[in-house]
């Protein structure tokens, strides 16, 4: 009985384990998925409206900081938009104040 209860006990400790290392994982291969996806993605037949408000902040007309957005950026800049004129081109911050 005390070799079953252990056992139990071992395996509830490695699936506790294998549990976080496929956690670190999974996030790791949706990274590199993203990444490749834009990467390899074809930015020009985007939208206006879905490059920025892909680029922006939800909350705040500012750029977005993480890495995952740096190419929505760039492609905003390559088409002359700033901060400015991607707050207009999507119309989200219309309500707020400066």
């Amino acid at each position: 009985m005390r070799t079953i209860v252990l056992s139990i006990l071992a395996l509830g400790l490695l699936l506790l384990n294998s549990t976080k290392l496929w956690s670190n994982d999974l996030d790791e291969a949706e990274s590199v998925y993203f990444d490749h996806r834009v990467n390899f993605f074809d930015m020009s037949i985007i939208t206006n409206n879905y490059l920025c408000s892909t680029a922006m902040k939800d909350n705040l007309p500012e750029w977005e900081t993480a890495d995952i957005y740096k190419p929505y950026i760039r492609e905003a800049l390559l088409r002359g938009f700033n901060k400015t004129k991607c707050s207009q081109i999507t119309r989200k911050y219309r309500d707020m104040k400066n």
